[in-house]
């Protein structure tokens, strides 16, 4: 754990990352702002990355990382992210953590997978 200025705390991790939403080449993903410390405050980035195998901590690092991510809002609040560019007729997973505002990142969230739809639209 990183200590800079006495701060220890690092934000919880999501534990409501859900898919809402998949087309044949993006998700939407929703889930619960958490704190800079805990669940008080507003963390200060997010990290959300995809894999079409387990994501877990050996394989983050290696999990493709998202860009565009939203900057996050006071804890409690419902955040929402549209990932692009994906292959139609796949299955991934995704996963997220955040960041305060000195360096301590949050483990990562709950895992969700979602396949995305057939060119066409046509069923998963």
């Amino acid at each position: 754990m990183l200590v800079r200025n006495g701060d220890t705390i690092a934000p919880e991790p999501v534990l409501d990352l859900a898919v809402i939403d998949s087309t044949a080449s993006s998700v939407t993903l929703r889930w619960t702002a958490p704190g800079d410390d805990g669940a008080e405050g507003r963390a200060s980035a997010y990290d959300v990355r995809y894999i079409r195998t387990y994501i877990d901590p050996w394989t983050w690092e290696t999990a493709t990382q998202v860009s565009g991510e939203p900057a996050p809002s006071g804890a409690g609040a419902a955040e929402t992210l549209v990932v692009q560019g994906l292959t139609s007729g796949t299955n991934y997973m995704f996963a997220l953590r955040a960041c305060d505002d000195v360096g301590n990142w949050s483990g990562i969230s709950n895992i969700v997978s979602t396949t995305t739809l057939r060119s066409g639209g046509k069923g998963r």
